[in-house]
């Protein structure tokens, strides 16, 4: 998560929200979920040439593969009335 973090704070974003095993009482939790605010990201070409994986929420298994959690923008539709805010 740290690295994903970073890479986020390269591209101008503030804020972001973490879910999953990673908030629980768990000693050693198996993955994260992290959505982060587009709104505030002012580099988007740096993610795109940087961590391409960050925009990719489709792929979850190459995310997880690599930053060993899943990562969504939060304005990301869930369903038709539910965006990944929401959802976290």
């Amino acid at each position: 998560m740290e690295e994903v973090l970073y890479q986020l704070k390269k591209a101008g974003c503030r804020t972001v929200y973490v879910n999953g095993s990673f908030v629980t009482i768990k000693a050693k939790p198996k993955d994260f979920d992290l959505c982060w605010d587009a709104e505030d990201v002012i580099d988007i070409e740096y993610l795109r040439n940087n961590a391409p994986l960050i925009l990719n929420f489709y792929i979850s298994i190459a995310q997880k593969n690599r930053y060993g959690g899943e990562i969504y923008p939060s304005e990301q539709p869930v369903n038709e009335s539910t965006t990944s805010f929401d959802f976290f």
